[in-house]
């Protein structure tokens, strides 16, 4: 997993998440998935993305007392190869 993010929403984070590190946020991604967490395919439909990807994927996951909106996009082939994928964590705010 990796993040792009900008700077807005790497400012909410050190400032709403007592500075988490990003590190802790993918652990609390990946338990919340683990433990059957829900995860919406979106259909991109925004101007700027629509023509590079498909959908994204959100999940609202609580942190620190905080419902916590977190955007990110799967990158994969076709067909598709096991261990060749990975998630990019593209957005992240309080819902």
């Amino acid at each position: 997993m990796r993040f792009e993010l900008n700077e807005q929403a790497h400012r909410w984070v050190r400032r709403e998440l007592d500075s988490a590190s990003l590190k802790e946020v993918s652990r609390l991604m990946f338990e919340y998935a683990a433990g059957g967490g829900e995860i919406d395919e979106v259909v991109e439909t925004r101007p700027e993305w629509r023509d590079l990807h498909e959908f994204h994927h959100d999940l609202r996951i609580p942190i620190q007392r905080k419902l916590v909106y977190i955007e990110t996009r799967l990158n994969y082939r076709s067909p598709f190869v096991a261990d060749d994928s990975s998630i990019v964590v593209v957005n992240i705010h309080e819902c």
